[in-house]
């Protein structure tokens, strides 16, 4: 009788080179402190292969405190430790040992692995503006095709020059679907830190342009600040000149961000920690947004997918192709369920019948 073969089998090794010097922080915020045997068995199963294939990392769990504080102290942690990349792995994610050396053999800045919510309509957590402005013709603004995968940028319909997504704009994200996978690495403008590679250097080095003053010429390469905004910042600042009228106006209408600073910069001096609870949205979304102003590029590893244990036991991608199948066969305005690709979504406000776009 043949001997059963064991369900999944290690290489001896993995096949493709990594960079030099890696050290891995593993971070998982675990507010419950508890984990679910599913997660608890993944983690097994990367650990036994990361080990067997030499890969250099420790493994983070915080438990017992809200995740924005959870992950704040895991960013101090990997710079007090001095390692390369932290590694964001949720308690509810499962994924496969090879995602984390593929995702490190990419060498980018921030890799987001693409994966579905826990809730209806399953919507997979990564986003892109569908809306360009070309700086050029004057903020000029229009979007793209909903049937394609946003790009980096369109010709501007006016002067024919090269046009941003407008990230800035929250109000034209759309949630990437299924169709959009199998790309290889694509550039998007935020998502959940479900499945996350980050370069801890970022936290450290990554600054956008200084604060808009009065007088100035506004620089059209300016990406760091909503061209909305502009002049409503230096308004405030011509009509508030002391340190101490700045404080007030900060602490009680709002602060002018300040994206020259670092992460770092701001969490040391108090202005801001690395991660922040906002209103409406997620801590993740609003992470991606600050570090797109500081010029950090951020991308998705299309060929890759994290299952997310939720309220089906398990959510695979064939999971989520089958809802969005089943929610667009029974679309009907008003109803609650996935929205059509293209179509913005108001990220500012909660509507009770509004469709989930977030993590």
């Amino acid at each position: 009788m043949a001997e059963a073969k064991p369900e999944f089998e290690l290489p001896d090794e993995i096949t493709y080179e990594l960079p030099d010097d890696v050290h891995v922080l593993v971070g998982t915020p675990n507010y419950t402190n508890l984990f679910s045997s599913e997660a608890h068995s993944n983690h097994i199963e990367c650990v036994s292969a990361w080990d067997k294939w030499g890969l250099k990392y420790n493994w983070m769990i915080i438990g017992r405190t809200f995740v924005q504080f959870a992950r704040s102290q895991t960013c101090q942690a990997a710079l007090d430790g001095k390692f390369s990349h932290i590694f964001w792995v949720d308690d509810d994610a499962m994924i496969d040992p090879h995602v984390l050396p593929k995702l490190l053999q990419y060498d980018k800045d921030v890799v987001i692995v693409p994966y579905p919510m826990r809730r209806s309509p399953f919507e997979v957590g990564i986003l892109s503006a569908t809306q360009f402005i070309c700086r050029p013709c004057n903020n000029h603004r229009f979007t793209c095709d909903s049937d394609i995968t946003p790009p980096v940028s369109l010709p501007c319909p006016k002067c024919g020059k090269d046009a941003p997504r407008n990230f800035h704009e929250h109000a034209s994200y759309r949630n990437l679907t299924t169709k959009d996978l199998d790309q290889g690495l694509i550039d998007v403008d935020g998502g959940g830190t479900h499945v996350m590679l980050m370069k801890t250097d970022i936290l450290r080095s990554a600054r956008g342009f200084k604060q808009p003053q009065p007088g100035e010429p506004f620089d059209p390469n300016n990406d760091s600040y909503a061209p909305e905004a502009m002049e409503v910042y230096l308004r405030m600042q011509g009509q508030f000149d002391t340190p101490s009228e700045k404080h007030l106006i900060d602490h009680y209408i709002g602060e002018i961000p300040n994206q020259n600073m670092t992460f770092e910069e701001e969490a040391d001096t108090g202005a801001k920690p690395f991660f922040i609870m906002p209103k409406v949205g997620t801590e993740d979304m609003l992470y991606c947004f600050r570090a797109k102003c500081k010029g950090v590029k951020i991308y998705a590893a299309t060929d890759l997918w994290a299952n997310h244990i939720g309220f089906p036991p398990v959510i695979t991608r064939g999971f989520t192709e089958q809802a969005e199948k089943l929610n667009t066969a029974n679309m009907k305005t008003g109803d609650v369920v996935l929205s059509r690709p293209g179509v913005g979504r108001d990220h500012t406000s909660i509507k009770r019948n509004a469709a989930s776009s977030l993590t």
